[in-house]
């Protein structure tokens, strides 16, 4: 295919013109069941029609104004975030990435406020993912992300995950801790509930930032509006992306009010975030879950997902699964490299971690029927690879 674009992305030869929920049609008209949603972005479903609803009433109207001004869409996208977790304040952006960016820079801002010089560095999680910015790749503790970018920026330590020995001793002194409660990029591995708590006891006595990246498991993904809640905790800061959009372009860090106020006017901003259109793209979004009942069939959907991976790990089709609401790993017997393509074959949408592990984000809206007629097709997949 003759192509102007940066050969960055290594892309199937496919291309999807149309979508219904959990279903994808190409442009042959074949239909696919989707079981990655854009990588955890359309937790609502393609063509959510209340997602639609708020942009088809915005768009007519205003699609962008600077935040020179008030924007309205901006204030109850806030309130309406709050709602759903704890008081905080917000700052929008266009991604993930910008996101973590924001809460790097709230991070040293509030240690120089507080400490001037020196307390800068910021502890983060081996196999980490934290995006592809400087800052992004910088925290991750992934090497095969920052090869051919250095120097990097320095500032970040990163140690094994669910070992506080070893992050009390790298926290020492430190502005903040980045942690995701499931690692999604390494595979899904959930952190352990005694590590979450007691990292948030020590943030709290140390006064250390307690920073949680949202980006995947945010928005339902993980069974609960944020991963946080399943832990129960509170962070200081949580980051969003992805599913608030549901495929519209918007992140979001979020603080609460005294470290909030350290990010003043002047330190930072972002022409396009937050504007009208993505705002209200956002709005349907939490219009469908506080409308849809979407936790609860999320409830129902990974339970019918386990049962599932269960059957299937007793048929030694898999040697076993993890996972946390509707974020799957199957791990393989032996490594399938070629599973994604020949599973496309077959009109069913996967991600490999790992030549030997699955990754499931299917829509938060998928059917029970679905995940069974997409189960069966990997089952069949790969058995016959």
């Amino acid at each position: 295919m003759l192509t102007h674009l940066i050969e960055n992305y290594r892309r199937f030869d496919r291309t999807f013109v149309s979508g219904r929920n959990a279903i994808l049609f190409d442009d042959q008209g074949r239909e696919y069941i989707d079981m990655l949603s854009g990588v955890a972005v359309t937790n609502v479903g393609h063509g959510n029609q209340r997602v639609l609803q708020r942009v088809q009433e915005q768009l007519p109207k205003l699609i962008h104004v600077s935040n020179f001004f008030h924007i309205q869409q901006q204030q109850e996208l806030a309130q309406r975030i709050v709602q759903h977790s704890f008081p905080a304040k917000g700052f929008f952006c266009n991604s993930g990435a910008e996101a973590n960016e924001a809460a790097v820079k709230l991070a040293r801002l509030y240690s120089y406020n507080r400490r001037g010089e020196g307390n800068f560095h910021i502890v983060t999680l081996l196999r980490s993912f934290h995006g592809r910015t400087m800052a992004g790749i910088s925290a991750t503790g992934q090497e095969k992300v920052k090869l051919g970018f250095n120097p990097l920026l320095n500032g970040f330590i990163h140690v094994e995950p669910n070992d506080m020995e070893a992050m009390a001793t790298a926290a020492k002194g430190a502005a903040a801790v980045l942690i995701e409660l499931v690692q999604g990029e390494s595979g899904v591995h959930p952190l352990d509930v005694g590590y979450v708590r007691e990292l948030r006891d020590f943030c709290s006595a140390n006064d250390i930032l307690l920073m949680i990246d949202e980006v995947q498991t945010g928005i339902g993904r993980t069974g609960r509006m944020f991963a946080f809640q399943n832990y129960q905790i509170e962070p200081d800061v949580f980051t969003i992306a992805k599913g608030l959009g549901n495929g519209f372009p918007i992140g979001a860090m979020f603080a609460k009010e005294p470290f909030a106020a350290h990010m003043a006017p002047g330190t930072h901003g972002s022409t396009f975030g937050g504007n009208p259109l993505c705002c209200s793209a956002a709005l349907g979004v939490l219009d469908a879950f506080e409308s849809d009942r979407i936790l609860e069939h999320v409830e129902i959907a990974q339970a019918h997902m386990h049962q599932i991976c269960q059957a299937m790990r007793k048929r030694n089709v898999i040697e076993f699964h993890r996972g946390l609401g509707m974020m799957f790993a199957l791990e393989l017997s032996k490594p399938m490299p070629n599973l994604v393509q020949r599973c496309l074959d077959f009109g069913l949408i996967i991600n490999q971690t790992a030549p030997e592990t699955v990754r499931l984000l299917p829509p938060l809206t998928i059917s029970c029927d679905e995940i069974s007629r997409g189960m069966e097709t990997l089952e069949q997949v790969i058995t016959e690879s």
